[in-house]
C-alpha cells in the first residue's frame, strides 16, 4: 500500500512539472546497419521507468526534435507510440564522424503527455567501427627521384595511404614492397597526431648507367578482419637527391591571445630549416591537409605566411582551445616536408552575445510550424527554444521572452525553453505570424540575441463560397454556335486550400446552357431562335470541396438578342469608269449600286473611299447616297492617267458589316498640248552641210514630241510653201530633210527653212521652226561644231535691223515722189515679208536693183498684182523679176547686202545669222523717231512678242523663203544692195498663218551636216544711181512695213 502510495506521488510530481528534465540515454550499435534496424527505446529506458510506470507510458508520445543543433536526428526514426528508435538512414561512421575514432551521435527526443506534460530526454547513440574501408592512396601511382650518389639507407618520402576506418585495428598497420626488392625497402615513422610517414629506402647503392629507373608496388595493408589493402605503383627515377627534410626549430608550439584580437593578428612565427642547398634548402610553409579535430574547421580562420612562416588570423576566433598543424616542406625533389603542432589558447575576456536556436514542434500530425485554426488553443507546443551563451558568470546568465503576444515562451530547463499559443488563432484574418523571440544576459554591458520563425496557421472549413453578384445578366446573339461562352461567374471563399476549391453547378436548367465545373464559365448548350424565346433564367450553384462542403447561390438571366447578318452587296465585283481630262470639279465619273437586305440599322448603308495602295495620297473623288461617283479636282492625262481604288459599303448595325468593290477610273486624252520641237531648238537652229548633196539622201532629221497621246500625239511634218520647198522637202511622218535633185555649187548659201509640224488631235495643234541650212563647199574650213554664240547673232541682227530701217526710210521718200512708177514696178516684183514695229517710228526704204537695171516701178501696183497672183510662182514669175526685191508681210522693200554678215527675211519671221565683222550694238534705233525697239540689251523677249501677236491675231512669224542672200553695206550709208543667185528664184510667199514655233530644244545633224563659220559671200555689184533715186512708198505703207520688220529682226535676236 504504501509503495503504490509512492508510485502515485511520483507520477503526480512528474505529470505535473513542465521542466522536466531526464538523464541521457545511451545505444550502441555498429556503423552500416540498415534503415529501420532497431536501435533501442527511450520508453524502457532507466530514465524514464524509474519514474514512470507501465501504464502511464502507454499514453506518452515521442518526436524527435529536428533543431539546428540537433542535425543528427535526421539519421534517426522513433515510434511515436512505442519510443522505439531505429535507423532512418545507413549510417557510415566514416561520414557520420570524419575526424574521430570515436563517434556519438547525439539528438534530443520530444516527450509528450496528457495534461500537456512535456519533457525532452537526449538520446546518445555511440556507433562503432567495423573494416568496411581498404587503404587508400592519394594517387594510384607517383614518381620518386633519387640521385645515383645516395649513399645506402637514403628515404625518400612517399604519399601515406589513408583508411576511412579511423580505429587503431581497421586502420592502417602495414607498408611493404610487393615483390620484394633487393634495392628498396620500406620505412614507416608515426606522426605525433596518429598518422604515419611513409619513406621509401634504399638498400644498396644505385648505379644510373646500370639502371636508370625502377617500378614499385607499394601495398598498404590494415589490420581488420578480413584484411584489406591498397596498392601505389612508385615509379624511381634515378639522379640526384634531396635527402634532408625541413626540421621546425620546435616540435610543438605554444601560443594564447585575447578574444578581441581581429583580422590580420600574428599569432606566432615558426621556423624550420634544411640542411639541403639550392632549392633543396629553401622552405615554404602551409597549414596541414589533415588537421586535428577542433568546433569547427579552423582553415578559413587561421593561415600561415609560405615565405616567413608567421601564422596570423584570418577571421577571429571565439575563446577556446585550438590546435594547428602546419607543414613545412622544400623545394627539393622530390619534395620532403615536415610538419610541427601549434597549440592556441584564445582567452575569454569580453562579454559574449547569446545564441539562439528556434526549432518548430509537429502538431496534431501537421508539418512542423502549422498549427490549425480554431481547434488549437492555449498552451499548444509550436517550437522549441535553445540557447548557448559560451560566457561565464553573469555573462552567461541569459532570460528569453516571446515578442508576439500571440505567442508564450516558457522555460523547460538550463538553456531550453518551449513556446506556445496564447490563445486560438484564425487563419482568415492572420494565416501566418512571424514569432521573435529574444534571450538578454546579466553581463555589463549586457548583451542580447535574437531568433525567429514563421508559425503558418492550417485552415479548417469555417466559410461558405460567396458570388461577385447576387444576379448575373447576360446576352447572346441569336443564330449562335453551340458552345458560344454566355458569361463567367465567379465565387470567392474565404478558406484555401481544398477548404476554397470551389464547384460550380447549374439549378433550374432546362438544359440549355453549360457550366464549368473549374472556371464558372457558362456557355449556350444549343443554336437560339430570338423568335422562340428571347429570355432564360437559372440558377448557378458554387460548392467547396472542404468537410462538410459549403454551398453559394446567385441568380442568372440570359437575353437573345437580334443580329445584323448581312453584309451589303454590290451589283458588280469591278467597276471600270472613263472622264476625259480638263473636266471640271464634280462632275459625273460613273454609277453604281449597293444593297442591303437587313433592317433597320442594319439596313443603312455608309459609303467611303478608300486607296487601294495604303501609302497613295487621298482619292480625288467622291460618292454620293444616291451611286455616283464625282471627280473633285480638274485631272491632267499627262500627271496620272488611271486611278483605282475601293468603295467601301458599310452598314450601321450593332455589329457593323461591310463590303468593298475595286474602282478604275481611266482618264481620257484631250489634245491639250502642241507639239514641242526637240531639232531645231531655240539655241540651235542651224546647220551646214558641205555640197555634193545628191538627190533623195537624208540631209538630217527634224525631231518633234507631243505629250498627248494616240492621234493627239501623232505628228505630221511639213514644209512652209517657199522657193525652198521646190529644192527640200521633208519626210510626213519621220520629219527626215531630203533634198529633191542633187545640189551643186551653184546652190551654195544659206537656205531659211519653216517647218511645220501638226498632230492629229481635234482640234489641231501645231508648232513651227525655222531651220537656218547652211550650203557650203567642201573644202572651206570646217570645224563640225554648231554656230551656237547667240551673241554674234544678235549683232547680226541689230546691224541688218539698222539697215532695214534705213532702208525703209528711203523708200518712204521715194513713195512720195514716184508713186505710180512704183506701183507699176512693185506688181512685177515684190516679195513677202512681216515684221512688227512701233506704229510711232517712220522709215524710209530705198530699194537697189542689182541684175535688173530696171526703171522705177509702181509698188501699189505691183501690191494689187500681187495679191490677185497664185500662191506659188516658179522660174521666172512676175512676182519676183528683180532679186534683189523681197515681199516683208503684204508690202515690197528692198532687202540690203552687206559683207558683215548674211540675214533671210521670210513671210512670219526674220532669223538672224552669225556676223563675222559687223560691229556690235546693244539696241536697235529708229532711223525718224530716235526711239528705242527691242533688242538684244533687255528691253524684250520672244515671249513678249508671241504674246503681243496672239493679242492682235496675228499669224506666227516664220521665214519661209530659202533664197540665199548676199549682204553688204557700204560703211556710213543707208543704201543697201542685195544679189540673188538666177538659178533659185524666190517664189511668192504663202499667206496662210503658220503655228508658233518651240523653245528651248536641242540641234541634232545628220551625218552630212557639218557645222562651222558661215563661208563668206560674194560681194555684189555697186548698185546704179538710176535704181536708188525717186523711189518711195507711202507714209503709211512703209509704217505697216517697218512694222512687221521690226517684229521679225526682234524674235531672231531672241
Amino acid at each position: 500500500m504504501n509503495l503504490m502510495i509512492l508510485e502515485i506521488l511520483t507520477l503526480g510530481m512528474l505529470f505535473s512539472s513542465t521542466n522536466a528534465q531526464l538523464q541521457d540515454v545511451v545505444f550502441t550499435q555498429p556503423e552500416e546497419q540498415s534503415a529501420g534496424q532497431f536501435v533501442g527505446s527511450v520508453a524502457t529506458s532507466p530514465s524514464l521507468t524509474a519514474f514512470i510506470g507501465d501504464t502511464d507510458r502507454a499514453s506518452l508520445r515521442y518526436n524527435i526534435l529536428s533543431d539546428s543543433g540537433n542535425k543528427n536526428g535526421d539519421l534517426f526514426r522513433i515510434d511515436p507510440f512505442s519510443g522505439n528508435v531505429t535507423f532512418g538512414v545507413r549510417v557510415d561512421k566514416e561520414k557520420a564522424c570524419p575526424t574521430s575514432d570515436l563517434c556519438e551521435l547525439n539528438f534530443a527526443v520530444a516527450v509528450t503527455g496528457s495534461s500537456n506534460f512535456f519533457t525532452r530526454v537526449a538520446v546518445k547513440v555511440v556507433i562503432t567501427d567495423i573494416n568496411d574501408n581498404s587503404p587508400t592512396f592519394k594517387d594510384s601511382s607517383m614518381d620518386v627521384h633519387i640521385s645515383e650518389a645516395a649513399p645506402v639507407g637514403s628515404s625518400f618520402s612517399l604519399s601515406p595511404a589513408t583508411d576511412l576506418d579511423l580505429s587503431a585495428e581497421n586502420g592502417v598497420s602495414s607498408y611493404g614492397i610487393e615483390p620484394e626488392s633487393d634495392t628498396f625497402k620500406l620505412a614507416v615513422i608515426q606522426n605525433l597526431v596518429g598518422t604515419s610517414q611513409v619513406y621509401l629506402v634504399t638498400k644498396q647503392n644505385l648505379d644510373r648507367e646500370t639502371i636508370d629507373s625502377y617500378k614499385l608496388i607499394v601495398v598498404a595493408k590494415d589490420g581488420g578482419t578480413p584484411q584489406r589493402s591498397g596498392t601505389l605503383t612508385v615509379n624511381v627515377v634515378v639522379d640526384d637527391f634531396n635527402d634532408n627534410s625541413p626540421v621546425f626549430s620546435s616540435t610543438i608550439y605554444a601560443a594564447s591571445f585575447n578574444e578581441t584580437a581581429g583580422t590580420g593578428y600574428n599569432v606566432l612565427t615558426v621556423s624550420a630549416t634544411d640542411l639541403d642547398t639550392g632549392d633543396n634548402g629553401i622552405v615554404i610553409y602551409s597549414l596541414s591537409t589533415f588537421q586535428p579535430p577542433n568546433k569547427f574547421d579552423l582553415r578559413d580562420k587561421i593561415d600561415v605566411n609560405s615565405t616567413s612562416g608567421v601564422v596570423f588570423l584570418k577571421k577571429p576566433l571565439p575563446s577556446g582551445e585550438y590546435q594547428v598543424l602546419i607543414d613545412a616542406r622544400d623545394l627539393g625533389y622530390p619534395q620532403r616536408f615536415n610538419q610541427s603542432l601549434l597549440k592556441i589558447s584564445v582567452l575569454d575576456t569580453e562579454n559574449s552575445q547569446p545564441i539562439l536556436t528556434l526549432t518548430p514542434v509537429p502538431n496534431n500530425d501537421l508539418p512542423a510550424g502549422w498549427v490549425p485554426e480554431v481547434i488549437a488553443g492555449a498552451g499548444t507546443v509550436v517550437a522549441v527554444l535553445t540557447v548557448d551563451d559560451p560566457d561565464s558568470g553573469q555573462n552567461g546568465i541569459v532570460v528569453c521572452s516571446s515578442l508576439e503576444p500571440n505567442f508564450l515562451l516558457q522555460q523547460l530547463g538550463p538553456g531550453a525553453y518551449k513556446l506556445t499559443l496564447a490563445g486560438p488563432l484564425d487563419r482568415e484574418r492572420n494565416g501566418s505570424f512571424s514569432v521573435t523571440v529574444i534571450c538578454q544576459d546579466h553581463g555589463t554591458p549586457s548583451l542580447n540575441g535574437t531568433a525567429s520563425i514563421v508559425i503558418h496557421v492550417w485552415d479548417m472549413n469555417d466559410n461558405k463560397p460567396i458570388f461577385g453578384k447576387s444576379t448575373y445578366t447576360a446576352s447572346i446573339i441569336e443564330n449562335n454556335l453551340k458552345s458560344d461562352t454566355v458569361l463567367v461567374v465567379n465565387a470567392l471563399d474565404a478558406d484555401e486550400g481544398e477548404n476554397a476549391r470551389i464547384e460550380y453547378r447549374l439549378a433550374d436548367d432546362d438544359g440549355s446552357f453549360i457550366i464549368s465545373a473549374s472556371t464558372g464559365v457558362i456557355k449556350a448548350n444549343k443554336v437560339f431562335d430570338y423568335e422562340e424565346a428571347s429570355r432564360y433564367e437559372f440558377t448557378v450553384l458554387a460548392m467547396d470541396n472542404g468537410n462538410p462542403r459549403l454551398t453559394g447561390s446567385a441568380s442568372v438571366v440570359v437575353t437573345i438578342r437580334d443580329i445584323n447578318d448581312v453584309a451589303p452587296k454590290f451589283s458588280q465585283d469591278l467597276y471600270m469608269f472613263q472622264i476625259y481630262e480638263n473636266r471640271e470639279r464634280d462632275s459625273i465619273v460613273g454609277n453604281f449600286t449597293v444593297t442591303d437586305p437587313d433592317t433597320e440599322e442594319g439596313g443603312v448603308i455608309t459609303l467611303s473611299l478608300q486607296p487601294k495602295i495604303a501609302t497613295e495620297p487621298v482619292v480625288p473623288f467622291t460618292v454620293t447616297k444616291d451611286g455616283r461617283v464625282l471627280s473633285l479636282e480638274k485631272f491632267d492625262r499627262e500627271m496620272k492617267s488611271l486611278y483605282s481604288f475601293y468603295i467601301v459599303a458599310t452598314d450601321n448595325g450593332q455589329r457593323r458589316l461591310s463590303s468593298s468593290v475595286l474602282v478604275t477610273v481611266n482618264i481620257l486624252d484631250e489634245n491639250d498640248n502642241k507639239p514641242e520641237f526637240v531639232f531645231p531648238g531655240n539655241q540651235n537652229f542651224s546647220a551646214f552641210v558641205d555640197i555634193p548633196i545628191f538627190a533623195d539622201t537624208v540631209i538630217l532629221k527634224i525631231e518633234a514630241q507631243d505629250p498627248d497621246e494616240g492621234k493627239n500625239a501623232a505628228l505630221i511634218y511639213s514644209l512652209s510653201e517657199s522657193n525652198a520647198s521646190d529644192l527640200f522637202r521633208i519626210a510626213r511622218v519621220s520629219g527626215e530633210l531630203m533634198p529633191n535633185r542633187n545640189i551643186v555649187a551653184g546652190d551654195i548659201g544659206t537656205y531659211a527653212i519653216t517647218i511645220n509640224v501638226t498632230d492629229q488631235g481635234y482640234p489641231a495643234l501645231w508648232s513651227t521652226r525655222v531651220l537656218l541650212l547652211v550650203v557650203q563647199s567642201g573644202s572651206e574650213p570646217s570645224t563640225g561644231k554648231v554656230i551656237a554664240d547667240q551673241n554674234v547673232l544678235i549683232v547680226a541682227c541689230i546691224i541688218c535691223f539698222t539697215v532695214i530701217v534705213s532702208g525703209a526710210v528711203l523708200v518712204a521718200i521715194c513713195v512720195l515722189k514716184r508713186q505710180d512708177h512704183q506701183r507699176k514696178y512693185a506688181s512685177s516684183r515684190r516679195d513677202h515679208v512681216h515684221a512688227s514695229l512701233d506704229g510711232r517710228q517712220q522709215y524710209d526704204l530705198a530699194i537697189t536693183s542689182v541684175k535688173d537695171p530696171t526703171p522705177s516701178l509702181d509698188l501699189n501696183s505691183s501690191f494689187q498684182q500681187q495679191n490677185q497672183q497664185p500662191k506659188s510662182h516658179k522660174g521666172n514669175g512676175n512676182s519676183l523679176q528683180d532679186p534683189s526685191n523681197v515681199s516683208i508681210g503684204d508690202k515690197m522693200m528692198n532687202i540690203p547686202g552687206s559683207s558683215s554678215g548674211q540675214v533671210f527675211l521670210a513671210k512670219t519671221a526674220i532669223t538672224k545669222l552669225p556676223e563675222t565683222n559687223a560691229a556690235k550694238h546693244d539696241d536697235f534705233h529708229s532711223t525718224s523717231s530716235n526711239e528705242t525697239s527691242t533688242g538684244d540689251s533687255g528691253h524684250g523677249s520672244d515671249e513678249d512678242m508671241s504674246n503681243s501677236m496672239e493679242q492682235t491675231n496675228m499669224p506666227s512669224m516664220a521665214v519661209e523663203h530659202a533664197v540665199p542672200l548676199a549682204i553688204t553695206a557700204a560703211s556710213r550709208q543707208s543704201v543697201v544692195r542685195a544679189s540673188f543667185p538666177q538659178q533659185n528664184r524666190a517664189q511668192r510667199p504663202s499667206l496662210s498663218k503658220s503655228p508658233p514655233r518651240a523653245k528651248n530644244s536641242t540641234v541634232r545633224f545628220d551625218p552630212h551636216v557639218s557645222y562651222d563659220n558661215i563661208p563668206p559671200l560674194r560681194s555684189p555689184p555697186p548698185a546704179l544711181p538710176s535704181q536708188i533715186a525717186n523711189r518711195r512708198l507711202c507714209f503709211d505703207e512703209a509704217k505697216e512695213a517697218m512694222f512687221h520688220s521690226e517684229a521679225a529682226v526682234i524674235s531672231l535676236a531672241q
